[in-house]
């Protein structure tokens, strides 16, 4: 973010390199900039947080992962019910099921596109 121009920069920079805008904004201010403006944006759009394929390959990863350790949990009650008197999951496949979950749930809750 460091290496983005700022908008007044762009601005001054445009401004300073095209004769023709000089000259309008000594004729009439406010249309020369509206149209600078509207230039400046067509040029540099805005970048955009549209990458849905990486978003559903996140998402169908840590699905996988949730339903494995799921799997693997009732595989290991149903093979060691009748050895242990209580069948207990392995730590870090609940680890590794909690975590995957919770970046499940984080990945899936809105985000409120107006105030960050």
């Amino acid at each position: 973010m460091a290496n983005q121009e700022r908008s007044i920069d762009l601005l001054v920079n445009v401004v300073k390199a095209n004769d023709d805008y000089q000259q309008r904004l000594k004729q009439n201010p406010v249309g020369a900039l509206q149209d600078l403006a509207r230039d400046i944006k067509l040029a540099n759009p805005l970048p955009t947080n549209d990458d849905r394929i990486a978003f559903r390959i996140a998402v169908l990863a840590l699905s996988l992962v949730v339903l494995a350790v799921v799997g693997c949990g009732i595989a290991i009650y149903v093979l060691t019910f009748r050895d242990a008197a209580q069948p207990r999951l392995p730590d870090f496949l609940l680890a590794l099921g909690s975590t995957a979950l919770g970046a499940l749930a984080g990945m899936l809750v809105p985000i409120n596109q107006r105030g960050g």
